[in-house]
């Protein structure tokens, strides 16, 4: 995850990318929920909000005593637009997809649907195999009370 910030420090967006590909630039990031698109401009000052606690089996990263958490958490909610800081009617800060990931995400849920569909076609035909499965009732079946004269 990476939050992009102007060079004051106030923060711009967040994306969420795949670790073992290098972010574009500019980057482009793909709100999930509307899709809509947010370009982050290159070389866009940003710092990387997920670091290793553990590499190669070895302790990589100091946990901060409570003190120092709770000042980093005061830095960081005074580094938020104002507009998304206020209590009336706030906008919405932006994180989403960076566009890559977005785009593996989209081929990966058609592929699965492609596939769902392809087993429950499979199944489908499996379990029609059997002919009396396939058969339809016959027009006359629906009207069960009239004579046999009149069929």
């Amino acid at each position: 995850m990476r939050r992009f910030h102007q060079p004051d420090g106030r923060f711009v967006a967040d994306a969420i990318y795949e670790i073992d590909h290098r972010v574009r630039e500019p980057c482009t990031i793909v709100d999930l929920q509307t899709e809509q698109e947010t370009e982050i401009p290159a070389n866009t000052e940003h710092s990387n909000l997920l670091v290793p606690i553990l590499c190669k089996g070895e302790l990589a990263y100091q946990v901060p005593n409570l003190a120092a958490s709770r000042e980093h958490t005061r830095q960081q909610l005074s580094r938020l637009p104002a507009e998304v800081a206020r209590l009336d009617n706030p906008r919405a800060y932006p994180v989403g997809l960076e566009k890559s990931l977005y785009e593996l995400r989209s081929t990966l849920i058609a592929q699965a649907k492609e596939l769902q569909g392809v087993s429950a076609k499979r199944r489908f035909l499996e379990s029609a195999s059997d002919t009396d499965a396939l058969q339809l009732p016959r027009f006359r079946d629906n009207f069960p009370n009239e004579s046999a004269d009149h069929r």
